[in-house]
């Protein structure tokens, strides 16, 4: 069985490097993705994800609103927010919003 991911995406040059490394690792479905954070909820209940990737330019207003409800859907997916310049207060926003981790964009795929 595959983990179920869900991309939310504020980038889409972000959100294109990580679809193309998900397709390489046989046990990762890409179950959908949003640029929308106003469907991103609904439409992950329905899906079933088991891992959300989020970005972290989204902005905290939106994640710190977000994730609380991510982590109370259905299976508990586990969220894992994104970075790109990997921000000094991002990873303890991430930890207060109850994300299971932060993660730098320029971190390799192993």
């Amino acid at each position: 069985m595959s983990t179920r991911v869900y991309l939310l995406e504020a980038r889409s040059l972000l959100s294109a490097g990580l679809r193309a490394t998900l397709k390489e690792l046989p046990e990762i479905t890409l179950a959908g993705r949003t640029d929308a954070p106003e469907r991103a909820v609904p439409e992950m209940a329905r899906l079933r994800v088991d891992v959300v990737v989020a970005d972290e330019a989204l902005g905290w207003k939106t994640l710190g609103a977000l994730l609380p409800e991510m982590i109370r859907l259905p299976g508990r997916p586990r969220v894992l927010v994104v970075a790109s310049m990997g921000a000094s207060d991002g990873p303890r926003h991430a930890a207060e919003a109850g994300a299971a981790g932060y993660l730098a964009a320029t971190s390799s795929a192993e």
